[in-house]
């Protein structure tokens, strides 16, 4: 499905739905003679099709009326440096900016909540939610927002709502917590010596729930997949 397919299903559905695309860096084409960093507002020459074509899409995008999130990426850094490959993709006198992992975590930090419930219904797995009937109540305390998560129908269901008294189970946590679990990096401090998460009611029956989802957050504190 091609760029202006999305953009006519959004416009179609008229679901107000907000639209991520993943441009490249490549955009800007040989940067080598400007001054680093490159900035967004740095003019879009590139020099070949890829960068052509993520113009094009870019451009698509702009004159819709869909609201969008256009992210220029570039190679995302880790603590750790890893051997690199046995044949090196990069020319020894070749300049690289990265984004910075902490980055990417203050632009996941501004990425509506709805966004990551809507990737997790995405992952769960049906067959094996097949006959489930599990509620979740998701409490964030640093944004006061709360949602109701429900898995019937071997489908994931969510709406923002109080606490239901009937739910499995509560998870109370910070959004920030939250997202640092979806994207893989919170550790210990972050889950199991945090006063900012909390988990009430049945915690088998929030293992059963996030077990269901095939990419549930990787350090969730009593998920283990």
């Amino acid at each position: 499905m091609c760029i202006r397919d999305r953009i006519g299903a959004i416009q179609a559905a008229a679901s107000g739905a907000h639209l991520i695309i993943t441009s490249s860096v490549a955009t800007y084409g040989d940067t080598t003679g400007s001054m680093p960093p490159i900035r967004v507002s740095h003019a879009q020459k590139p020099v070949d099709i890829y960068g052509e074509s993520k113009v094009a899409a870019e451009k698509a995008i702009l004159e819709s009326d869909v609201p969008y999130t256009i992210l220029r990426v570039s190679g995302i850094s880790v603590p750790a440096l890893l051997d690199p490959p046995e044949t090196w993709p990069f020319m020894h006198d070749q300049r690289m900016e990265f984004i910075n992992r902490a980055d990417v975590i203050d632009m996941l930090n501004q990425t509506p909540i709805e966004r990551f419930l809507e990737a997790m219904a995405a992952g769960l797995d049906g067959p094996a939610a097949e006959g489930k009937s599990l509620k979740v109540n998701l409490v964030l305390t640093d944004i006061k927002d709360s949602y109701g998560l429900w898995i019937e129908n071997s489908v994931l269901h969510f709406k923002r709502a109080e606490p239901a008294a009937d739910a499995n189970a509560t998870l109370t946590l910070t959004k920030t917590i939250f997202v640092k679990m979806i994207a893989g990096t919170a550790g210990v401090k972050d889950t199991l010596l945090s006063d900012d998460l909390k988990i009430g009611g049945s915690k088998i029956d929030l293992v059963r729930f996030f077990g269901l989802i095939e990419k549930a957050p990787g350090t969730f504190a009593i998920v283990t997949r």
